[in-house]
């Protein structure tokens, strides 16, 4: 049925400074940064009892490093607004020739 550490579970307080590492440990160990807060609970819960353990799964998410970088958004470079004299009308080959055979 139950095994001992699911009837009597580890129970920790959630602003307990083991208890951050801990479900850090876990999202990457166990959940291997896939998952939600579900998933980390699921795990917490086989052998351990945290008060507050939804905040702590969700504070494990958001300062998790590598999930940062995935999560990142694309830098965008400041484009300027163009010079007057780029946007005249001008016939193509105005400013620059070209020589057939060396021919003037």
């Amino acid at each position: 049925m139950f095994s001992f550490d699911e009837k009597y579970p580890i129970i920790l307080r959630g602003d307990d400074l083991f208890v951050s590492p801990f479900v850090g440990w876990i999202y990457a160990t166990k959940c291997l940064h896939t998952g939600g807060v579900a998933s980390i609970l699921h795990h917490i819960r086989e052998h351990h009892f945290i008060i507050h353990a939804r905040r702590s799964a969700k504070k494990a998410i958001l300062n998790c490093l590598t999930c940062r970088k995935f999560r990142a958004k694309p830098a965008m470079e400041i484009t300027h607004p163009l010079h007057l004299f780029r946007l005249e009308n001008t016939p193509p080959f105005y400013y620059t020739g070209t020589d057939f055979a060396g021919l003037n």
